[in-house]
């Protein structure tokens, strides 16, 4: 959830939680070695059906994650991604890139999933990143409680705000988030002099008519705090992770937005909210 960069990822999706991953393994292995280890199997979670073209298929409603499967099964066949840490511990591996974020004027960005799901955490990371004089941003989707952003505001050097609509129903119906609560977030942001980027995800299909993206340009140029509006393309490199987790695909041949589109929105919303840009630009 913790990243170092010059400037902030630009992917409207981060790569820092990635789900389990289940590698086959290597053709070359000796029978034996490709057998699974069936009798290994920690609480039957894992099983090999017959018919099966894969070699094991997890049973995702019985799995704790406590992690037993990886060392019963062969080696290398399966991976957890992400590990419990301490604050201490996350902050010392931030600052030993303390030298490039003085080179590069960058910093520790906080991203996610949600980063402030785990309010508490964050801040005791951001103190001591704090204490060293390391500039701060926190990478969120702004629906989250108050409290969560009043625990790191006094740590935090600028928000990076996702906002991917101000149609209260249509958030809701697509997304489950609260609109309501989203933008009550982000002028309590504003009234406290907190800067803040926006970042509008543009998706096809969803949010990328004209009037929804007017309408975010115009909310965002009620704000004084309003670093920039950026927008990001859509795009689909989450479809391994879906594979990964035996999940469905919800937008598996969604095309991203063409170059000539963002630059359409960037002109149109230009007209009605100062300093929009595209990812990559400064």
């Amino acid at each position: 959830f913790v990243g170092a960069s010059k400037k902030p990822a630009d992917e409207n999706e981060s790569a820092g939680d990635k789900p389990a991953d289940e590698n086959e393994p290597a053709g070359d292995k000796s029978a034996e070695e490709n057998e699974p280890a069936g009798d290994k199997a920690p609480t039957g979670n894992l099983t090999a059906p017959d018919a099966s073209p894969v070699l094991h298929h997890i049973e995702r409603r019985m799995c704790d994650c406590c992690g037993a499967c990886v060392g019963a099964c062969m080696p290398g066949a399966l991976r957890i991604f992400g590990e419990k840490i301490t604050a201490a511990r996350a902050a010392e591996l931030l600052l030993e890139d303390a030298d490039f974020y003085e080179q590069s004027g960058g910093g520790a960005t906080f991203s996610g999933g949600e980063p402030l799901l785990q309010a508490d955490f964050c801040a005791a990371v951001m103190r001591i990143l704090k204490d060293s004089g390391t500039h701060i941003a926190v990478d969120t989707c702004g629906d989250v409680p108050w409290a969560a952003f009043q625990t790191v505001l006094p740590y935090t050097d600028m928000f990076l705000f996702d906002l991917k609509y101000v149609d209260a129903d249509k958030l809701a119906t697509w997304t489950g988030g609260s609109v309501g609560r989203i933008v009550g977030n982000l002028r309590a942001l504003a009234a406290r002099g907190a800067l803040c980027e926006i970042r509008i995800p543009v998706i096809p299909g969803f949010n990328d008519d004209d009037a929804a993206l007017l309408a975010m340009g115009r909310l965002a140029a009620s704000m004084p705090n309003i670093t920039c509006v950026r927008l990001l393309a859509y795009h689909n490199l989450s479809g391994g992770k879906y594979d990964s987790l035996g999940m469905r695909d919800a937008m598996p041949k969604t095309a991203p937005p063409t170059a000539r589109r963002m630059e359409e929105i960037k002109t149109m919303m230009s007209g009605v909210c100062p300093n929009v840009i595209l990812s990559g630009e400064v």
